[in-house]
């Protein structure tokens, strides 16, 4: 269950990222929220960490650029990524069907598409 969400993290950021051009910014900012572990959270030395920090860092590794993990607030995680303080979200946010709120707010989403697998 693990290996596929961080696989499915993995391709959604990689696909937001080369879709939105961003690819090419030497150091891009990660809005997270840090009160979710074990995805997202800050240690007592001040290092964010959890299964998202780890999945981004590694996409970011693959990729050839460098993240700054941001904590903030869960409800100041869309206006400041409206007011492009932050480049992305890998903390916690799902696809919902309604396409509405985001237009709303000027940002870019993927629609969801109907795969199987046939055996």
């Amino acid at each position: 269950m693990v290996k596929k969400l961080s696989l499915f993290l993995a391709v959604v950021l990689a696909l937001f990222m080369i879709s939105s051009g961003t690819v090419c910014a030497k150091e891009l900012i990660n809005g997270i929220d840090a009160n979710f572990p074990p995805f997202a959270y800050v240690d007592k030395a001040g290092t964010p960490g959890g299964f998202d920090i780890d999945a981004v860092n590694w996409i970011a590794k693959k990729m050839g650029f460098t993240v700054k993990h941001q904590p903030m607030d869960w409800d100041g995680i869309i206006p400041n990524l409206v007011a492009k303080k932050i480049d992305f979200v890998a903390s916690g946010m799902s696809i919902t069907f309604s396409e509405e709120p985001a237009k709303r707010n000027g940002l870019k989403t993927l629609r969801p598409k109907k795969a199987g697998i046939l055996n």
